[in-house]
């Protein structure tokens, strides 16, 4: 059961049992089983999909001039070229490096501890020029959008984070986080770097969507388990940027009753090489006790 985010004792007690020291480092008997390494790519084989444009242009700036802040507020539309770059400057592949032996390391905009690269984008679409309504997932792989469903969800996603003008956006990034692809390395002292690299990627969110006149705006509160729903999220383990592992297995009612609007949907494709993933001590339980649980407490726990 999702807790009121203010538990802060639970997270007080994980981050001093995850916390390195010395003694730490050199007693952990962990070792990295390569067999079983996670693929870097979300993938969903039999989806729509929609090709980004591959022509992005540099942003209007540098970094001095995104701290600086953001462009004036653009008044025309929000096109798929537009959303492409914002994409590509913030989560995409930059460059490619080749090993002896075939191995490529691919570097991407936004670093991520061990280059695991857990952090998943998807899209919520309702008024982008070129790009039908509905929820994507982004994949940098091979700079695609699949559609996971057609439609427009903006208003169900502001229902979720108690927010009315996430209705009136063209369009929303939502980051989430596959666990396993980092505890592989790290086990519990994963949960730290779900934050640290989704906070990297949103900066560079930020950076590219502000340069653009794009008035980005970040939301870290909103109904965990139903925003998982709304993204068809399945095994493995993923989590919303609070973190909190979602389950599809229980239907509810539409926000006021009715029809679900988020029926179940189908599964992604293979994602790790492991059959069985560990279970680190302390990660359920801040997740539980930082997850928005209700809709009121979306607002309130930001």
């Amino acid at each position: 059961m999702a807790g009121t985010n203010r538990d802060i004792e639970v997270a007080r007690a994980f981050h001093d049992r995850t916390a390195h020291s010395p003694a730490s480092v050199r007693s952990s008997g962990h070792a990295l089983d390569w067999a079983v390494k996670p693929l870097p790519f979300k993938i969903y084989p039999d989806l729509p999909e929609v090709l980004l444009p591959t022509a992005v242009d540099p942003l209007p700036g540098d970094a001095l001039t995104a701290l600086a802040g953001p462009a004036p507020a653009s008044a025309g539309p929000l096109t798929l070229g537009t959303l492409a770059a914002v994409l590509f400057f913030s989560a995409g592949l930059t460059r490619t490096k080749s090993y002896p032996g075939g191995e490529a390391m691919r570097f991407r905009a936004a670093p991520s501890t061990g280059a695991l690269y857990q952090t998943e984008v998807y899209v919520v679409a309702g008024a982008v020029e070129g790009l039908g309504a509905g929820v994507y997932h982004f994949s940098p792989g091979d700079f695609r959008l699949r559609r996971l469903r057609e439609g427009d969800y903006r208003a169900a996603l502001a229902d979720l984070a108690a927010e009315p003008e996430l209705a009136r956006r063209p369009a929303t990034l939502v980051l989430s986080a596959i666990y396993w692809r980092n505890t592989w390395k790290y086990q519990a002292r994963a949960y730290r770097h779900l934050f640290w690299d989704s906070g990297t990627m949103l900066a560079n969110v930020l950076a590219a969507a502000g340069l653009l006149g794009l008035a980005p705006r970040i939301l870290a509160g909103f109904v965990d388990a139903d925003l998982g729903r709304l993204r068809r999220w399945t095994t493995p383990p993923s989590a919303s940027c609070t973190r909190r592992r979602c389950s599809t297995r229980r239907r509810r009612s539409a926000p006021g009753g009715g029809a679900d609007p988020c029926p179940r949907g189908p599964r992604a494709g293979r994602q790790s090489r492991c059959r069985r993933r560990g279970r680190w001590p302390g990660g359920a339980s801040v997740r539980r006790s930082s997850a928005a649980g209700r809709r009121g407490s979306s607002r309130t726990s930001r």
